[in-house]
């Protein structure tokens, strides 16, 4: 009697534990068959001529599929190791993070202040590369997001493969129990592919039970890492924008003592500095403009993420909610204050936004390239400064 149904009905409506389902599998303790007896087999069909061409393609084709399988087997049994060896790794490793959690917020209370290099040409180099691991921060943050968010659906999908793999196992045994029809070699090639089939589906259920055990303990772990990331990623964050205000300072300090030294020389009859002269002010002008643009994206950004937090905790209590049975009324909550912070977030970024704000890219483009010509302004300033001092 196949009671495949009642255990579906059972899985749909959460009615039957995932532990159940791993129980009602088949165990299949038989020795499974071996890749190098199927490949000598495979090779000593090669061999013979007496088989029709036709009938050793069929042959052959099945052969191929049995070692596919038992390929797929040892892979499955790599995959339980690394899952079993996780679940035994990942609660010190959680722990780990929520030590270094603790030590981080500890670090960000005691407000201490940002060390400049001795030389300051050297800032420019040591922003850009706090900007390269802010960026790889930030990737590895997406990552463990979209790991915790693949662990808390993964079950389901479990439960799914296991529902197939116990279809497939009965129907190969079924097909396996069946008096063989004849001992001819393409009875015994399929039978072999079966087996072969069988074993791997029986491995693969074990890996599936090693990582639905791995499942719980992985996710704390995801979670532990991340809520440390993104202290860190603040932390990083608000280093790096004060490095970029003592460079802005730097460049618009040089650029006045540049103005300075060129406007002391009073050469009207010198076209060149005339137009040295008109170009660093305009200069200045567009450099003040881009750090003040920039300032306000990083309000603009700051906008959306406290929004996007709010949003994610109200999120999460109405997914409590929903947990514990209060449907209707946690949807229409959601629903309703979802619809508001969202207007409302948007009228408060709108509010924030400068009118004709260009692109992120842009303005950071603008901002080095605006540097870059202060510096050049800066050498030119010093050629008429020689020439003066002689």
């Amino acid at each position: 009697m196949n009671h495949l149904p009642a255990i579906l009905i059972a899985i749909v409506f959460g009615l039957l534990p995932l532990d159940s389902l791993f129980s009602q599998s088949i165990s299949q303790d038989a020795a499974p068959p071996q890749i190098e007896f199927i490949q000598s087999q495979r090779t000593a069909l090669n061999a013979d001529s007496s088989i029709d061409e036709q009938e050793k393609s069929v042959l052959i084709n099945h052969y191929k599929a049995a070692i596919q399988f038992l390929q797929n087997a040892e892979q499955s049994k790599a995959q339980t190791e690394k899952f079993n060896a996780e679940a035994k790794s990942s609660p010190e490793k959680t722990k780990k993070w929520l030590a270094d959690l603790d030590l981080l917020e500890s670090k960000k209370k005691t407000d201490t202040p940002i060390s400049l290099p001795e030389d300051a040409s050297n800032l420019q180099k040591i922003i850009d590369t706090r900007s390269d691991e802010l960026e790889t921060l930030t990737e590895r943050k997406s990552y463990l997001a979209n790991e915790i968010g693949r662990s808390k659906t993964r079950p389901i999908e479990i439960r799914t493969r296991l529902l197939e793999i116990q279809t497939r196992q009965s129907q190969l045994n079924e097909s396996l129990l069946q008096p063989a029809a004849s001992d001819s070699a393409q009875q015994t090639a399929q039978n072999l592919e079966f087996s072969s089939e069988r074993y791997a589906l029986t491995t693969e259920e074990k890996m599936l039970a090693a990582e639905q055990k791995s499942i719980p303990v992985n996710l704390a772990r995801f979670e532990a890492e991340l809520n440390y990331k993104n202290q860190a990623w603040d932390i990083d964050f608000k280093i790096l924008e004060n490095l970029k205000i003592e460079q802005s300072k730097i460049n618009q300090s040089e650029a006045q003592k540049t103005l300075f030294n060129i406007q002391k020389f009073n050469f009207p009859n010198n076209p060149d500095l005339v137009e040295a002269t008109t170009n660093l002010e305009a200069l200045i002008k567009e450099y003040e403009l881009a750090v003040n643009q920039r300032n306000q994206i990083d309000d603009f950004y700051r906008a959306i993420d406290q929004k996007l937090k709010k949003i994610t905790v109200e999120y999460d209590s109405f997914a409590a909610e929903l947990e514990f049975g209060s449907g209707g009324q946690a949807m229409a909550k959601s629903l309703f204050y979802l619809q508001t912070e969202i207007h409302s977030g948007f009228l408060e970024i709108e509010q924030k936004q400068p009118e004709a704000l260009p692109s992120v890219d842009d303005t950071f483009a603008k901002d080095r390239e605006n540097s870059f010509q202060i510096r050049q302004q800066k050498v030119l300033a010093d050629e008429y400064k020689d020439t003066d001092s002689s």
